[in-house]
């Protein structure tokens, strides 16, 4: 071959090794922004516990947790066939703060903080500054053996919440369950207001996030002792009613409820689903908690669930059933399922911290007034913000 003919196919080659190595280069940026934001979301979520409810708690315990678990989300992750590694010391790739506005410009902006972070930042970088760049195939023609890449994250959780809307394949995850809210006889202690709020409940149980787990002893989270009636007891006496999201929902409907939430076909606004900035809404309750339905709740142990709370029941005349007012949304997880003899049903229900796609933040939809005031300390939405 003459000598003109090999220097053009050199070129050529080293041409598509050039293209070859930038195409491989664009795959790894790809594949380490989706582990970037994957460890975003873990760590963010870690924010998210039911220590938040306990009047002390050790927030650099939480900030631990949280970096420790976006470099395992990381790890599982590959670039270029390799685990993605991040350095999750505390003044690593792992950032805490808030995002505040900028009074000037409007413009909203991370402000890192250890203290209560509603945000995470992720750094990831493969380079050669950190002996760890991406290999690169054809390092004798184009004179790179390696390249770098580097991604950016930002997660945060926000529970300004003006509603819950069941998502395509995500069901609101609610229980049909109601729990008086407060009540004028202050001498009455089985109300949520007293109970969890004043933090006037036993401490009895203590629930184990990491194993799932309920054992006996105090944990910092008041408890609350829910009861229907049984037979021949006054309702009105009562401090907790299952109800029907819908006047057409069945039994079979009400179980689906309690094992798996609810779906847009099950709310009575549908896909516009429930709107918790705008007064209350009535429903209409059970005949008791007995039978199915109490082992349903008992299948449920140790999973938190947003529940409602009531504030007035109305009873129906010559009936047990009637409407129950809610006005709030909260969440908690049931520790203890009792039925008594006469159909009584007794619950012990403990205050609980979740996240839920399925929530409607006051920043995604047009809402009157401040949005502070939507805050609800049991219910928050995680999503990425950058």
């Amino acid at each position: 071959m003459a000598p003109a003919a090999i220097i053009v196919l050199v070129v050529v080659i080293s041409g598509v090794a050039l293209v070859l190595d930038k195409l491989w280069l664009d795959a790894a940026d790809v594949e380490l922004q989706t582990a970037t934001e994957s460890a975003a979301l873990a760590s963010g979520g870690e924010l998210v516990t039911d220590d938040l409810l306990k009047p002390e708690f050790d927030q650099s315990e939480i900030l631990q947790r949280a970096r420790q678990k976006g470099k395992a989300i990381a790890s599982v992750n590959k670039l270029a066939g390799r685990p993605v590694e991040i350095d999750d010391s505390e003044d690593g790739d792992i950032r805490f703060g808030k995002i505040v506005v900028q009074g000037d410009t409007g413009r909203e902006v991370f402000v890192e903080t250890s203290r209560r972070p509603t945000s995470v930042v992720v750094r990831t970088e493969h380079s050669r500054s950190r002996n760890n760049p991406v290999a690169l195939f054809f390092q004798g023609l184009t004179g790179q053996p390696a390249g770098d890449v580097t991604a950016l994250a930002e997660a945060s959780i926000d529970n300004r919440i003006v509603g819950l809307q069941p998502l395509d394949s995500v069901p609101v995850p609610a229980l049909p369950l109601a729990i008086l809210k407060s009540c004028q006889d202050d001498r009455r202690l089985d109300t949520w207001d007293a109970a969890i709020v004043n933090r006037q409940g036993a401490d009895r149980f203590r629930y184990h996030e990491d194993t799932g787990k309920i054992t006996s002893g105090a944990d910092g989270l008041p408890e609350i002792t829910l009861r229907s009636a049984g037979r021949d007891e006054d309702v009105n006496k009562s401090n907790m009613f299952l109800f029907a999201a819908k006047h057409t929902a069945t039994h079979n409907d009400i179980i689906r409820h309690i094992r798996s939430g609810w779906t847009e076909k099950d709310l009575p606004n549908g896909i516009d689903g429930l709107r918790l900035d705008r007064g209350h809404d009535d429903y209409v309750t059970l005949n008791g908690v007995g039978g199915s339905l109490s082992n349903e709740l008992a299948d449920l142990i140790g999973q938190c669930r947003i529940v409602f709370l009531y504030d007035e029941f109305q009873q129906r005349e010559h009936s047990r059933e009637g409407t129950v007012r809610c006005i709030r949304a909260v969440a908690g997880r049931i520790l203890n399922v009792r039925l008594h003899r006469n159909e009584a049903c007794e619950i012990v229900f403990q205050p609980g911290v979740l996240t839920t796609l399925t929530a409607l933040l006051a920043a995604e939809t047009v809402v009157a007034g401040s949005w502070d005031r939507l805050a609800n300390p049991y219910i928050y939405k995680l999503r990425l913000t950058y």
